[in-house]
């Protein structure tokens, strides 16, 4: 499917600002930017076994400049830690990188609510026996005896086809 193909899911209110007029998640308001901007969503990684490198490599470059651009917001931020408005362009990054995130994987066919939610119920089985994290000499949280990996090839299989 592309995103030119049916209906754009939101409505024009009073100042011509676009809204949804519901709740919807991260995969929901990306289908609904891609479809606005008319962005190619191919809606899987592979058509007739070839990937679109085209987008995939678009939405990957898009990735990399968000992260550099957080790197950047963060360094600033470091250097001066009490400017709120460079912790608010810190946060604005974040942002940005959560989102072309969110590009990538709905234009790939990829569930990437569904993901985190199940990856952070794994994290979540990183406690040891005691419900008590285990630290790295970095601070990193380690996997406790009772780490259980998320299971996501469920979430790929329909993707790859």
């Amino acid at each position: 499917m592309t995103c030119l193909e049916g209906e754009l899911p939101f409505e024009k209110n009073d100042s011509n600002r676009l809204y949804t007029g519901k709740t919807m998640s991260y995969t929901e308001d990306a289908l609904a930017f891609r479809k606005a901007y008319r962005q190619d969503t191919p809606g899987c990684i592979t058509q007739t076994g070839f990937v679109n490198e085209r987008i995939w490599k678009l939405q990957l470059r898009l990735i990399e400049e968000e992260f550099c651009e957080l790197v950047e917001a963060s360094d600033n931020l470091l250097n001066e830690p009490t400017s709120p408005s460079l912790a608010a362009d810190l946060l604005k990054e974040c942002a940005d990188l959560h989102f072309v995130l969110y590009q990538f994987c709905s234009a790939h066919g990829l569930d990437l609510d569904a993901a985190s939610d199940r990856v952070f119920k794994s994290n979540m089985s990183k406690l040891d026996e005691n419900g008590q994290p285990i630290f790295r000499e970095d601070g990193k949280v380690l996997k406790g005896p009772l780490y259980q990996p998320p299971s996501l090839i469920d979430l790929v299989e329909s993707a790859i086809k």
